[in-house]
């Protein structure tokens, strides 16, 4: 027997023994997570995010962040527009 469980939807699934195949034999538990969500609140606890916010919004600044590589696509665009207000153009 397979288990499925959906990967789009934040939620917590639990399959008992009788459920799932003859050699489980214990509980089986997938919890989906927003990875960003608990990135972006540990980074709030150890950075100065107004600071930060107001420094990327001096006129004086400019970046472009590549989002391009391993896995901070989906952490760029929450954290530099979403939380500190830049631009959506300095992403990649």
């Amino acid at each position: 027997m397979l288990l499925y469980f959906q990967l789009h939807s934040i939620a917590l699934r639990v399959w008992t023994a009788a459920q799932t195949c003859f050699i489980i034999r214990h509980l089986v538990q997938v919890e989906v997570i927003d990875s960003v969500t608990d990135y972006l609140a540990t980074l709030k606890e150890v950075f100065d995010f107004p600071t930060l916010k107001e420094f990327l919004g001096r006129k004086d600044f400019s970046f472009c962040f590549d989002a391009m590589n391993a896995v901070t696509g989906a952490y760029a665009a929450p954290i530099f527009v979403n939380e500190l207000g830049a631009d959506k153009s300095v992403v990649m």
